[in-house]
């Protein structure tokens, strides 16, 4: 069987790796706007980890997406908790796609459509920096009509 989005995760993180040998990481610089190529492969890569490793039911795997100050207050038994509770589009999910991508402040918010086994959902997931790496700090499920800039 075939996790959707697999493919195409490999595929940017195969070709960020082969770019990333010579060029600095797109996480040094983080500018208010839309997000850069490689920021979106990063991000995208990093969510779509998270996802996979939900729907597979493997919490401990997708704890360690999470960012460091989410994880100070958070621990694993409670994020499984909350996943099972809020977000159960995630573990049934047949697919997801990745819409706006943005930095704000030194954070990066990225909007992810779930199309799940029994109804569809758009998120809006907020990331931090932290070392060079990137880290979960929330993911809220928002109006589909919803953009970025509002």
């Amino acid at each position: 069987m075939r996790i959707p989005g697999v493919q195409v995760v490999v595929y940017l993180a195969i070709s960020l790796l082969l770019s990333a040998c010579s060029s600095p990481s797109p996480l040094e610089t983080l500018a208010d706007g839309p997000c850069t190529v490689d920021q979106k492969v990063l991000t995208q890569t990093h969510i779509s980890a998270q996802i996979n490793a939900i729907a597979a039911n493997d919490f401990a795997t997708a704890y360690t997406f999470a960012a460091p100050s989410f994880r100070e207050s958070i621990d694993l038994e409670q994020f499984e908790l909350i996943i099972k509770a809020q977000y159960r589009v995630l573990i049934s999910n047949k697919g997801f796609s990745f819409d706006e991508c943005l930095v704000s402040d030194g954070q990066i918010r990225q909007q992810v459509s779930i199309t799940g086994a029994l109804q569809d959902a758009k998120l809006s997931y907020l990331l931090e920096v932290d070392q060079l790496k990137l880290g979960v700090i929330a993911a809220s499920i928002i109006n589909e009509d919803a953009n970025l800039n509002t």
